[in-house]
């Protein structure tokens, strides 16, 4: 049985991953969270997935997880800009100290495989679109708090290809572009127009002046494309995560009221300093994997839109 230890396994994308995983029943999961954002409870535990309360800061309690483990997938980091801005210190602390003490141990288990899970922020504002996996990373601002996301996914990739460079563990460093769906927390655009459109009658308040655009991919292809990536993808390398369905905020903004049938007018305000207006992965190295996103934006949207905005538990 092959045992996968799965960090951050309580958060959006770690949770689909568990359950995708859990599936092979030659797998066997140790499923890992602090709980600080993600929820274990949200996992079944069964015969092969099991749950753990475990701070990836805290390096001996990680280390009696580690005993036997043949693959790891390294989630573990503090998402959602209003934390960028309001805990750059937390969110520098896990995404380093935490990434530091994850591979270090990979290294001294001897770990076969390990899959760091970086970000499309480490693009920052792209030179060329669609953004290859060559594009070069960049911190524009060491002053703007916002940066501590992307800063820390730069720091976690250079930690991956130097601390393992010389090793036997096969590495992939994967970048994620806008995924989305149910329950994925509500520090995203998407939640946010969601929750906003339910409250609202009149208007819409939306960062930016709407041209901002930004592709997404549905939570269940990601993590199709992401154990694609880990079981076919040539090791050492950089894989973009996404797709190019591409959509300008005031395009998705019209699709919703469409769906809900309603009509706002959209009052526009200062965007975010240090955001960036367009984000577009050239997914090539995805597609020669023979990965085919199965959900398209509209249907996607539309089981988002039945959590977010029907579910009277989020309201």
């Amino acid at each position: 049985m092959k045992r996968i230890l799965i960090t951050g396994a309580g958060g959006f994308i770690g949770r689909e991953l568990v359950n995708q995983l859990s599936k092979n029943k030659k797998n066997k999961i140790i499923a890992i969270d602090n709980n600080i954002r993600g929820n274990l409870k949200s996992i079944d535990e069964n015969k092969n997935i099991i749950v753990e309360k475990v701070d990836v800061r805290k390096k001996e309690k990680l280390r009696k997880i580690f005993k036997n483990i043949d693959e790891c997938y390294h989630l573990a980091a503090i998402n959602g800009t209003k934390n960028f801005y309001e805990k750059p210190n937390l969110v520098l602390d896990v995404g380093v100290m935490g990434t530091l003490n994850v591979i270090e141990l990979v290294q001294e288990y001897k770990v076969k495989k390990f899959i760091y899970f970086s970000s499309s922020e480490a693009y920052q504002k792209p030179n060329f679109l669609p953004t290859t996996e060559r594009e070069e990373l960049k911190i524009p601002d060491v002053f703007n708090p916002r940066f501590s996301y992307g800063g820390s996914k730069i720091i976690g990739e250079l930690l991956t290809i130097n601390y393992l460079r010389n090793s036997k563990t096969k590495y992939y460093i994967l970048r994620p572009h806008n995924v989305y769906g149910p329950n994925m927390g509500g520090d995203h655009v998407l939640p946010e127009l969601i929750r906003k459109l339910k409250k609202s009658t009149k208007f819409l308040k939306i960062i930016g002046d709407g041209n901002d655009s930004r592709s997404f991919i549905f939570i269940s292809d990601a993590v199709n494309a992401i154990i694609k990536v880990a079981n076919n993808g040539a090791q050492n390398q950089i894989y973009n995560i996404g797709s190019n369905d591409e959509y300008k905020i005031t395009e998705i903004v019209r699709i919703l009221c469409k769906i809900l049938n309603k009509k706002i007018r959209i009052k526009k305000s200062p965007r975010h300093l240090g955001s960036v207006s367009k984000r577009l992965p050239d997914i090539k190295k995805l597609k020669k994997l023979k990965h085919k996103n199965k959900t398209n934006f509209i249907k996607g949207l539309r089981k988002t839109i039945d959590y977010y905005y029907f579910d009277e538990k989020q309201s």
